[in-house]
């Protein structure tokens, strides 16, 4: 009985093999993808629906509009970077450590995103649902 107790977390902090190392890398990359492809389509229809509206508005909610409205426009072709990223490391045994690196950036861009559209709206409301999102969003998909 005392093997198996001192033997039960031995191998819980050894470096995983290159194989295993591999699969996980082929996966995150696969997520980075889909990823890319879904806060696009957000972006693009949250873009869409806020310059087609058109609202009589003040000063200070004209400026939230447009704050917005630049920050999902920059923040399409900044998950199109990251989805391309993905799509051309996916295959490239020789650029793996740019590969490992890439979930990271892409979690601090997304962690950023959110904490710029915050700051626009807390020009409108209190609230900090855009940077909520975005968090329990980076984690759900990292």
């Amino acid at each position: 009985m005392k093997e198996k107790i001192s033997s039960f977390g031995a191998g819980l902090f050894q470096k995983p093999s290159e194989s295993v190392r591999r699969e996980i890398d082929r996966i995150n990359t696969k997520r980075l993808m889909v990823a890319a492809v879904i806060m696009m389509t957000i972006n693009g229809v949250s873009f869409f629906l806020l310059s087609t509206q058109k609202v009589e508005a003040t000063q200070l909610v004209q400026t939230w509009r447009e704050g917005v409205l630049r920050s999902h426009g920059i923040l399409f072709f900044v998950n199109a970077a990251i989805g391309l990223s993905a799509y051309f490391l996916r295959d490239k045994e020789h650029l793996k450590r740019l590969r490992r690196a890439l979930p990271y950036v892409a979690l601090i861009g997304i962690l950023a995103s959110g904490g710029v559209i915050t700051i626009f709206d807390q020009c409108i409301t209190a609230n900090i649902t855009p940077f909520v999102i975005t968090s329990i969003g980076g984690a759900a998909i990292f």
